[in-house]
């Protein structure tokens, strides 16, 4: 599946949620995840559309976004970025220059 073609629907079925009860929430986590990764990588849509592990990482940051829905952490762990996201995004991006 492409970047751009990305749905609640799929992010709902990633997040094995089966119920209609949050698709405002999943709209805005749709839109922010996408958001988060044009402003990571510089990239357009149509870049990212060639660039399926892009997807995954979509899939992955709207299920952050959704399970973790605070902005401090619970242990006393300093906070870390996804090391994998880190590598999937970064290899793509044009604008940390």
């Amino acid at each position: 599946m492409k970047f751009s073609e990305v749905t609640i629907n799929d992010l709902k079925d990633y997040a094995k949620v089966d119920h209609d009860v949050e698709d405002k929430l999943f709209n805005n986590i749709l839109e922010g995840a996408k958001s988060h990764i044009r402003a990571y990588t510089g990239l357009t849509d149509e870049k990212l559309d060639t660039l399926p592990d892009t997807t995954i990482a979509l899939y992955v940051i709207a299920n952050e976004m959704y399970e973790n829905r605070t902005g401090t952490s619970i242990d006393n762990k300093a906070s870390k970025f996804n090391e994998l996201l880190d590598r999937i995004l970064g290899s793509h991006s044009v604008n940390l220059l």
